[in-house]
Formats: structure tokens, sequence, C-alpha cells
């Protein structure tokens, strides 16, 4: 998928989901562009892979749902290599990120202001800035 504009939905402002596919078939997602998800009523982009996962450009702010505290910018969760580069998460009532991955690359990414404390499963690789934030 590539420039993806999501403001003012109902719960995703973008899902993308791949991981319930026949046992053995594993697929990757990739997200190219300028990538923005603001204001959605819960999470402004979740990806669900049952491969790898590359994100590109993805901004992520002021995502908010009264009462859930899952209302985070990114969300993800991918069997093999999450890697997020240029992207940045904002102002979201949750977390800036929540993610679960064999391997986590953040690449030029900034997070900042969120309700919540970022996560990830594992030590994510975080050299420094590789590109200029969107």
């Amino acid at each position: 998928m590539s420039n993806i504009n999501a403001f003012s939905n109902a719960g995703y402002g973008a899902l993308l989901n791949n991981s319930a596919l026949a046992a053995g078939a594993v697929k990757n997602i990739a997200v190219n562009g300028v990538n923005n998800f603001y204001y959605n009523n819960g999470i402004g982009l979740g990806v669900f892979s049952s491969g790898n996962a590359t994100l590109t450009r993805v901004q992520s702010g002021y995502n908010y749902d009264p009462g859930v505290p899952m209302s985070d910018g990114i969300y993800a969760n991918v069997a093999g290599t999450l890697t997020l580069t240029c992207s940045k998460t904002i102002g979201n009532e949750g977390s800036g990120y929540y993610l679960t991955a064999t391997v986590i690359k953040l690449l030029g990414f900034l997070s900042s202001g969120n309700g919540a404390a970022d996560f990830t499963n594992v030590a994510p690789i975080s050299p420094a800035r590789a590109c200029a934030l969107p």
C-alpha cells in the first residue's frame, strides 16, 4: 500500500491483516509513500502479518477512544521482522507504538506526547536517524 490518508474513522484508521492465512502461507506487508493516520476513534494503524512488515513514512497522531486505553498510534503483531522507517507518533491516547515481532528495527523514528509508554517485546534496533522525519 502507498500514500494512505485515514482521518476521523471509527475504530482503526487502517487495519492491514494477513495473519489468518492457511498454515504455511507467509505473506509480507509493505506501506510506502507518505501515510497519515490522525484523529481516529481507536488505533491509527494496525498491522498483523504472517511474515515481515515494512512501514515507511507513517505519521500517526491524536488517535483517541474515550474509555478505551488501546488508542495507540501504531499497533503491530508481526511473525517476522518489523521495520519502521522515517516515522512519527504524537499525542495518541495510548502508546505511540505497541510492537510485537521477532525482530524490530526503528530507523529514524520519533514518538512523543503519547498517553502511555511505548512497547516492544524485543529490544528494538535504533541507530541514529537514517532520514528526515516527515
